[in-house]
């Protein structure tokens, strides 16, 4: 018998791709399937954390069901929540894009955007997929993840 899933389960996300390079940075498409909540958040990707020199970027799964992305450059820092949940047990495809003007989160193709200027983002931490270094562990499943420059 397969071991019972706990109220924080998240059964699977299949795809998370990154593409760092200026003036676009994106993370690409993001295939997930949950129904459970995140507490407080998921880092389902990052590289680098608000304090790290040079900066950082990451996606996560926020409480309210929906994606989140957020940029630390040279310039500011900005996070956008936005779009439909992605907590109803289908499949979704996120993508979160930095340009030189703007942040963007994309679910299933529909866009949510605002105004910001990052500046770049140059860090030597690693990149963690499905955790914050240290804590807030993703419960779930995590495929096809990548990061594209340029």
């Amino acid at each position: 018998m397969a071991p019972r899933p706990s109220k924080r389960y998240c059964p699977s996300l299949a795809a998370v791709v990154v593409a760092m390079g200026e003036p676009e940075t994106a993370f690409m498409p993001t295939r997930s399937s949950t129904a459970a909540p995140a507490t407080p958040d998921w880092d389902l990707i990052r590289k680098g954390k608000y304090t790290t020199i040079g900066g950082e970027f990451k996606v996560e799964y926020q409480p309210s069901g929906q994606a989140s992305c957020g940029f630390n450059g040279s310039s500011s820092y900005s996070e956008l929540t936005a779009g439909p949940p992605i907590n109803d047990g289908k499949w979704h495809t996120v993508q979160c894009v930095k340009t030189s003007s703007a942040i963007k989160v994309v679910v299933d193709g529909q866009a949510f955007s605002q105004s910001a200027t990052i500046g770049s983002i140059a860090n030597t931490d690693p990149v963690v997929i499905g955790a914050h270094p240290g804590s807030e562990f993703f419960n779930g499943s995590l495929d096809e993840a990548s990061i594209q420059i340029g």
